[in-house]
Order: structure tokens, then sequence, then C-alpha cells
């Protein structure tokens, strides 16, 4: 169910990686390829946060309107607060860093791009420990109560 999501995160860092392995250079390396790279992280990480609510955001909730475990509450709050916050990162290093600010101060890009990626980091582990599997638990936990209840949304008959 999440092996997507899973594959998405990989994408994602080895995009990251490749900002911080441009990021390392004592001098900045072509801007063009350094504006691309950004781009396509920023792009897939949209995609990845779209998908993320259909897999993750969807089936928890699904779980916690059928009664399916207090603690998945407290979970998707944390999940939400914790997007927020990573959306507001992401979006105060873009607009920190415009190309201009980047040619100038070249040594503050790549320390500030060393923290954004960091806590980018810490965001995706703490999805695939946490979050990950509980959504794989209650979408599966919502699949067996909607095949109890048969077609309808009522009990299936016995025979």
């Amino acid at each position: 169910m999440v092996n997507h999501l899973l594959e998405e995160h990989r994408q994602l860092l080895k995009l990251a990686d490749e900002l911080l392995a441009l990021a390392g250079q004592p001098q900045m390396p072509d801007i063009d390829r350094l504006a691309r790279i950004r781009w396509q992280l920023a792009r897939q990480f949209g995609n990845h946060i779209a998908a993320e609510d259909t897999t993750i955001r969807r089936p928890i909730g699904i779980g916690i309107g059928i009664g399916i475990g207090s603690t998945a509450n407290d979970i998707i709050r944390t999940y939400d607060s914790g997007l927020m916050d990573l959306r507001h990162v992401l979006a105060d290093h873009n607009a920190r860093w415009p190309i201009a600010a980047i040619r100038s101060d070249w040594a503050g890009y790549g320390n500030a791009l060393r923290t954004t990626i960091a806590i980018l980091r810490k965001r995706m582990a703490w999805e695939e420990k946490v979050a990950y599997p509980l959504a794989a638990q209650h979408a599966a936990r919502a699949m067996r109560h909607a095949h109890a209840q048969g077609p309808g949304g009522s009990m299936p008959a016995e025979d």
C-alpha cells in the first residue's frame, strides 16, 4: 500500500542529495542545473503530498470514523501539524534563497540547504516509522469492516 510512497521518498532524497552535492562545492556550479533540481524537488514534493493524502491521511481518517484506534487522532494531528511546519520551512527556504541570493551568498545557501534537508529527512523518517504503518493498518481494518457490512452498508445475510 505504501511502497510507492517509500519509492517517492527515495526519489525526493536523491534530488536532495544532488542539491547537497552541488551546495558542497566551494564555488557555485551551473546555476541552471541547480535551478532545475530545485524545481524538480518542489514539483515532486507537491505530487508526493497529494499521494500521501490519498494513501495515508484518508485511510487513517476512515479508521477514526469507524472507531479504530484512539491514538490515531493524535497521530493524524501530528501528521497534519508536521506537514504544515514542513511546508512553511520549504516555502521560507525558497523565498529566502532565490537565485540572486544564492549567487550573492553561496556558502550561506549551502548551510541553509543542509538545515532544510535535515528537517525533510527527519519528517520522512517519522512518516515511515509512524504514519505509514498506521495507515496500512487502518486501511486493512477498514476493508474488513466494509466487507463485514456487505453491499449497501448492512451486515451480510446469513446463509
